[in-house]
C-alpha cells in the first residue's frame, strides 16, 4: 500500500514539473488590462391589454452599490 502512495507522489511531482516548464517555455505573460464591470439588464413589461415588451441594455458599474 506504502508504494502506491509513493508512485502517485512521484507521478503528481513530474506532472508539476513539465506543467511548470511548459508554462516557462510559452514567452511571457500578456498584461491583463481591467475593465470596469458591466451588468446586462432586461426589463420586460406587460400590459394589462396582454402585449408584452422588452428593453435591453448594459451599463458600466463601478461597485456593487451602484447595481443595487
Amino acid at each position: 500500500m506504502k508504494w502506491i502512495l509513493i508512485a502517485m507522489q512521484a507521478f503528481v511531482m513530474m506532472f508539476c514539473f513539465v506543467y511548470g516548464t511548459n508554462a516557462k517555455a510559452e514567452g511571457p505573460v500578456p498584461e491583463v488590462t481591467e475593465k470596469e464591470p458591466e451588468v446586462t439588464i432586461l426589463l420586460e413589461r406587460m400590459y394589462v391589454d396582454g402585449e408584452v415588451s422588452e428593453e435591453i441594455f448594459t451599463e458600466k458599474v463601478a461597485d456593487l452599490e451602484n447595481i443595487l
